[in-house]
């Protein structure tokens, strides 16, 4: 494990699982570092990459030691194994999720954080997404569209729950568990339903003040002025940036 010694206990880790991804790492990087919260630290877990993952991750603990961030390797085990290998090596008292190939709006964190301070009771919050496809924004179909409060059942149908929009405290995942390793896909959409059918979920959009939406109500974050605090690039989930 490579690391950049950290000066204090963060607020937030930052888990970055990463397989291959030389070509868009440096990108979510940057955006976690021009974050406008500055109390995180980064844990990137480098799955097996056979690329120049590796050397890229290295070269940028190197060029920025202002950055707290620490590299975990581990053999090709799979996202759910990475990310869960974050979490337990991290210490942060909230993780943030972000995906190798996603970057986030500079006041993701802020946003999310101010949230949960004038929610106590709340101890997950999510936010909307931009899609990208091939450097231009695309409508997020309908059907995506985000909703805080009970969302057990709006998460049903689909995974409304993007990993790189989420915040939660660690306590979240003490109580419901990790990621399923044994799903080869939509690991992430086991973890929600789990969490959704037991508790509220926040949602932070542009247009989002602090205060919580009324208790037992779902609200919706498909406005158009809602732009989103998380963004994917092309190669970001093709088959969603429709």
């Amino acid at each position: 494990m490579l690391t950049c010694p950290m000066q204090e206990e963060p607020t937030v880790s930052v888990i970055i699982p990463v397989y291959n991804r030389e070509s868009l790492l440096k990108r979510a990087l940057d955006s976690v570092r021009g974050q406008s919260f500055r109390g995180f630290d980064i844990h990137v877990i480098n799955d097996g990459s056979t690329d120049g993952t590796g050397e890229l991750i290295h070269q940028y603990i190197k060029n920025h030691p202002e950055i707290s961030i620490f590299c975990h390797t581990t053999g090709n085990r799979g996202v759910s194994a990475a990310r869960n290998l974050g979490i337990q090596q991290s210490t942060g008292r909230y993780i943030a999720l972000l995906d190798s190939d996603d970057e986030w709006e500079p006041r993701k964190l802020s946003r999310q954080l101010e949230y949960l301070k004038h929610n106590p009771e709340c101890r997950l919050v999510h936010t909307g997404e931009t899609w990208i496809r091939g450097r231009q924004k695309v409508n997020a179909p309908a059907k995506y569209r985000k909703y805080g409060g009970e969302v057990f059942l709006q998460c049903l149908p689909l995974c409304m729950i993007g990993p790189s929009t989420v915040l939660a405290d660690r306590s979240v995942f003490e109580q419901f568990g990790l990621f399923n390793e044994e799903y080869p896909v939509c690991e992430d959409y086991d973890l929600w339903l789990r969490i959704s059918s037991r508790m509220e979920v926040g949602l932070v959009t542009e247009d989002t003040p602090p205060a919580r939406p009324a208790r037992r109500s779902c609200k919706k974050g498909n406005s158009p002025e809602s732009r989103c605090f998380s963004s994917r690039m092309p190669e970001t989930r093709p088959d969603r940036a429709l």
